[in-house]
This record gives C-alpha cells, sequence and structure tokens, in this order.
C-alpha cells in the first residue's frame, strides 16, 4: 500500500514537473534590456541613408521623433536631411521639409512646442530660400518665413570679406553684397536650447527664448539668445567674449536660471575656463563655478545628474582637474571634479563621448559616443552606468554600434558613432524603449543603418 501511495506521489510530481517545463517552452523568452526591437528595423528597412547627427522627441506631445544629420533618405524615401518618425520607426508622410538645407548638413534641432522646431548647421539656404546657419520649421516640416535670425547673427559677428561668391547644387550663384558685418561661420551653429520662461520686464516680451551656440571666424558670435518665435535678438543677454577660434558646441539651461555651456574654448570673457563654464541668465560669467584645469579635450554634450542635480561633461578629453577622465566626468555646483563619480571607460578604446541621457529612474545614465571597450570587453557606442559610474552590466546591447568592414582610410578616421539616444516614453512615465541613431551599418552584428530601437524594462 505505502509503495502505491509513493508511487502515485512520483508519478504526479513528474506530471507536475512536465507541465512546467511546457509552459517554460511555450513563454516568451525573457527580453534584455538592450536588445534590438527586430519588428522595428523591418519598418524602417533601409532606414537612414548617411549619418543621423541629432535625434528628439517631437515637444507636441505626439510621441513622434525627430532625426536630423547628414543623411537624404529615409526608409527609401527622399528626405533632406531632416524627418519625422512614428516610435515604431514608420516615416511620418505629414513632415516634409522640401529641399531642405540642400548639401549641408543639419547639426542641431530643437523641437518647439508647436509641433515645430529650429534647425541650425552651416548651411545658407533653407527649402530654396535665404536662411543663413538658422531656420524654424512649422509642424508638417515647411518653412516659417516669419522667422528670420539674419540680423541678429549679422549683429553678432565680425566683419568679412565683402562680395564673396558661392555656389549652390542648383548651380545658381549667390553673391553677398555685405554692407556691414557677416557671419562668415567656419564650421557654423552647432547648439540649440530652449531658455523657460523669464518673469525679467525686459525678457517677458519675449516668452520663448532660445539659446544659440556655435563657431564663427575671428571669435565672434559664439552664443546669442534669441526670440523663438521671431528670430530676433533678446535684448539684456551679455554673451561672454571666447577668443577666436572657440566654440560652443553644447548648452545646458540649469533650474535656477543659470546656464551651463561646453566646447572647444580655454577662456571666458577673459578668465581660465578650459571646455566649460557657467553663466549667469543674462549671459555673464559665474565667477562662483571654476573647473580649474578643466578638460583637456573638447566638451561635446551636456547633462545634469538625476540625484543632486550635478554638471555631467562628455567629450573628447581624457582628464578633468588633473585626473584621468576618459571622455566622461561629474563635477560638484562650484565645478570641482566629483570625485565619487569614477566612469570605467578608461582604455585606448575610449575616443569621444558625444551624448548623455540620464535614466528616469534611479540615478544611472546613458553614454553614447565613439568608444570601443569597457573592461577590455568590445563595445560599440552605448552603455549605461550607474551613480558611480559603473558598468550597469543589466543594460546589454551586445556589440553595439559597428560599420562593414572597409579598407577605405575615411571609415577608420570615423569609426561608427552613436550620436543620440531618445527614451521613448510609455504610460506612467516609464521608458517604452531607446531610440539610438548615429554613425552606422551594424548593431550587435544586425545590419542595421544609422538607426536602431532597443529595448528596455521587457518592452
Amino acid at each position: 500500500m505505502l509503495r502505491r501511495l509513493l508511487a502515485v506521489a512520483l508519478g504526479l510530481q513528474i506530471l507536475a514537473l512536465s507541465a512546467d517545463f511546457a509552459r517554460a517552452q511555450q513563454a516568451p523568452a525573457a527580453v534584455r534590456d538592450g536588445g534590438i526591437d527586430t519588428e522595428f528595423l523591418q519598418r524602417v528597412g533601409q532606414g537612414a541613408g548617411d549619418r543621423i547627427h541629432c535625434a528628439a522627441l517631437a515637444a507636441d506631445g505626439s510621441g513622434k521623433v525627430l532625426l536630423a544629420g547628414w543623411f537624404t533618405t529615409y526608409a527609401g524615401q527622399e528626405r533632406w536631411r531632416i524627418a519625422r518618425i512614428f516610435p515604431d520607426g514608420r516615416l511620418d508622410a505629414a513632415f516634409d521639409p522640401g529641399d531642405g538645407p540642400g548639401t549641408e548638413p543639419i547639426l542641431a534641432l530643437l523641437p518647439l512646442p508647436d509641433g515645430g522646431c529650429l534647425v541650425a548647421g552651416a548651411f545658407r539656404r533653407f527649402a530654396e530660400k535665404p536662411r543663413r546657419l538658422l531656420a524654424r520649421l512649422r509642424a508638417d516640416g515647411s518653412l516659417d518665413e516669419t522667422f528670420d535670425a539674419t540680423n541678429a547673427l549679422l549683429t553678432a559677428a565680425p566683419p568679412a570679406t565683402r562680395g564673396r561668391s558661392r555656389r549652390h547644387a542648383d548651380a545658381t550663384a549667390e553673391t553677398d553684397q555685405i554692407h556691414g558685418p557677416s557671419p562668415a561661420p567656419v564650421d557654423g551653429l552647432r547648439a540649440l536650447a530652449l531658455l523657460p520662461a523669464d518673469k525679467d520686464a525686459e525678457m517677458s516680451a519675449h516668452p520663448l527664448r532660445v539659446l544659440v551656440g556655435g563657431e564663427f571666424a575671428d571669435g565672434a558670435g559664439h552664443l546669442l539668445c534669441l526670440d523663438a518665435a521671431t528670430g530676433a535678438a533678446v535684448p539684456g543677454f551679455h554673451p561672454p567674449a571666447i577668443p577666436a577660434g572657440g566654440a560652443i558646441t553644447a548648452i545646458l539651461p540649469l533650474p535656477d536660471g543659470k546656464i551651463l555651456i561646453g566646447g572647444r574654448f580655454e577662456s571666458v570673457a577673459g578668465q581660465p575656463r578650459a571646455h566649460v563654464a557657467w553663466l549667469a541668465a543674462d549671459g555673464t560669467l559665474d565667477l562662483a563655478f571654476d573647473p580649474g584645469l578643466g578638460a583637456d579635450g573638447a566638451v561635446l554634450c551636456l547633462a545634469l545628474s538625476p540625484v543632486g542635480n550635478k554638471p555631467i561633461v562628455g567629450g573628447e578629453f581624457t582628464h578633468f582637474a588633473g585626473q584621468a577622465r576618459a571622455g566622461l566626468a561629474r563635477l560638484e555646483n562650484d565645478g570641482r571634479l566629483d570625485a565619487t563619480f569614477d566612469p570605467e571607460l578608461a582604455g585606448a578604446g575610449s575616443r569621444s563621448v558625444e551624448t548623455l541621457v540620464p535614466v528616469a529612474t534611479g540615478d544611472a545614465l546613458l553614454v553614447g559616443g565613439k568608444f570601443l571597450t569597457i573592461r577590455n570587453r568590445p563595445l560599440g557606442g552605448i552603455v549605461r552606468l550607474d551613480a558611480h559610474g559603473r558598468w550597469d552590466t543589466s543594460f546589454d546591447p551586445g556589440a553595439g554600434a559597428a560599420n562593414f568592414v572597409s579598407d577605405d582610410v575615411e571609415d577608420e578616421d570615423d569609426p561608427a558613432t552613436v550620436h543620440a539616444i531618445v527614451p521613448l516614453p510609455a504610460a506612467g512615465g516609464e521608458e517604452n524603449g531607446l531610440l539610438v541613431a548615429g554613425r552606422f551599418d551594424l548593431f550587435n552584428a544586425v545590419p542595421a543603418h544609422n538607426l536602431v530601437r532597443l529595448r528596455v524594462g521587457g518592452r
């Protein structure tokens, strides 16, 4: 009798284990953070035809994403340097920029609350209309001709050679008959940032203000404050002097109204400031923020840590304040290096950090750029770090961004790069995946032309 009962119990255990195994076989495999959304790649098809330099969520709450850069096609459709897509990768046909900036790329992008956007670069025309370096687009992608920053740019820039001629792709020539200063950009505008509304009486006449940064010949016009609706210069803003050859490549408005700037410069307003500086709301240098030796190379991107609101700087440097920091450093609010944040991006594989995205929950940080290894493991341009800069291995994008093997010397000098990371919002404010954009042919060994969507949080 006892044997029979034991046999029945053993049989029931085997049946239960078999049922558990069957359920496990039928259940979908757990999706790791950083895994590729293959359905997205199928919808995108040919992807972007060339490098995507910047990407951002549209500011109208639609969940759509704006992409801009060097490309002239997206998913096989013509889109000159800028496109708007749905979160699943489909092209939004309702947004059409026409001929866009022609042969010039878009180097900076700023979504606006009305669904339109500002775009910046080194272009002189947009949609076949004269537009120097900066243009405003409507929600349908067409040029907003009521916005014209030409006068503000001319006033800010140094004198230039008169009567210069340049030729456009359509073989028509444009000759500058200059009766005053000209912007004469070296590489154009590279940074845009929207300022919050200001209660100051002088500023209140311009409720939507934008900071515009870049590089101009002879060291003038590195930073401007413009009315985002008209392009007119906002009075009461005093841009700091940066010597010739300098550039502002990143702008971050701070919660207290001050402004953090980064770029390629050694001094600001006559004070030593190696590639990063803190400005007052009116543009004057804030002397209380002193990074000491600062960065030994250009600062390309800026962010605030979710906890403590500490400035984070990324770029092409190898040291900050004399300490080894391979392209990434966190600072105290007075400019000193935060020694508790020591990123694991050291080594010959680290080249530059191009984008920083604080994670909405916790104090983690997504980092994108042009780096190849971490802890001697191959890593293609994207990593998630914890609050101390340690590698968060729960986010695993595999081999990351890469290019096809090529004998082209230009490819070796310009390797695969992640230029932008866009968290896609879902219900409850949680992330619903990440769009990763840049210059790459492969992502984790899967063909992906300059754009991929990664899964996070099981989505």
